[in-house]
C-alpha cells in the first residue's frame, strides 16, 4: 500500500470514529433528556 493511500485510509477511519462517537453522544444525551422533555410536553395535570 502506498504511503498516501495509507494516510487517506487512516484519515477516513479517524473521521468515522469521531462521527460515530458524536452520534452516540447525541443519542445518550437525548436518552437522558426524555424524562424532562416528557414532563414539559405532557404534564401530569392540565393546570
Amino acid at each position: 500500500m502506498a504511503p498516501a493511500s495509507r494516510s487517506l485510509n487512516t484519515r477516513a477511519v479517524v473521521a468515522a470514529v469521531i462521527g460515530n462517537a458524536l452520534e452516540w453522544h447525541d443519542f445518550t444525551v437525548f436518552g437522558f433528556l426524555t424524562v424532562v422533555i416528557a414532563q414539559l410536553f405532557f404534564p401530569a395535570s392540565n393546570t
